[in-house]
């Protein structure tokens, strides 16, 4: 009997991975084996910033949310939770089934600016109902100078967990191979204010989200498998038909 699964098919570049095929980190094992664990305690970080300047700080960012949340959501951005420090929001993109334009959530993330701005904000990826870490369901796709795809989505080798592989993310600049570029050199370029990261997300994993991928694979022993993956790729090439 064929078994129906959600996934990625190999053969296609552009294709959203599943959680068991992020692409580890050079130095860091695979992301695998802590997504499918216990998400690991956070350890409490030394107050370096008064907390009423970070604090102040973050909710400067959220009065200028208020005041573009018209155009924010009409993006598909949804603030889920704000406190003293952190910020969940959650990105959703209308995905064609059909004549239909089904609403998706392709990631929703959690920003922790303790410390802000001496340090950058924090990117943790959580499931959006419960708000613990999880796996996004889909890549995140950049364009490089050449005009190479590849997928920043990566394992951590700290806390063995996917993270943006992008300046202006905590986990980025504490990554090992990344000490040579530093907070301090991208902090008046604005890179971790929470405008910025979410444009930053919403342009790879949510607003490329242009249908779904539906493919079968029949292997030996293993039978038929019907795989269904969110599509991604390129909008800004994309013609409307006539």
């Amino acid at each position: 009997m064929a078994e129906a699964r959600l996934g990625a098919p190999p053969d296609l570049a552009l294709a959203t991975r599943a959680a068991a095929d992020l692409p580890a980190s050079p130095t860091g094992p695979p992301a695998t084996a802590s997504l499918k664990s216990t998400p690991p305690e956070i350890t409490p970080a030394p107050l370096l910033v008064p907390l009423v300047v970070s604090q102040a700080k973050l909710d400067a960012e959220l009065a200028d949310w208020r005041a573009n949340e018209d155009l924010y959501r009409r993006r598909g951005w949804l603030l889920l939770h704000s406190d003293a420090l952190q910020v969940n929001v959650g990105f959703v993109a209308k995905v064609a089934v059909g004549d239909m334009q089904l609403p998706v959530v392709t990631a929703a993330i959690a920003l922790r600016y303790d410390n802000y701005d001496l340090w950058p904000p924090s990117l943790t990826f959580i499931d959006p109902l419960t708000g613990v870490p999880a796996a996004p369901p889909v890549a995140a796709l950049d364009r490089i100078d050449n005009g190479e795809v590849r997928n920043v989505l990566l394992g951590h080798p700290t806390t063995r967990q996917p993270f943006l592989c992008l300046p202006g993310l905590r986990e980025y600049h504490e990554h090992p191979q990344h000490s040579g570029d530093d907070w301090l050199l991208h902090r008046n370029l604005g890179e971790g204010r929470l405008a910025v990261v979410c444009d930053r997300v919403w342009r790879r994993m949510a607003r490329n989200v242009m249908g779904l991928q539906v493919s079968i694979q029949s292997l030996p022993g293993l039978g038929t498998q019907l795989v269904i993956a969110l599509a991604q790729g390129d909008v800004d090439t994309v013609i409307a038909p006539a």
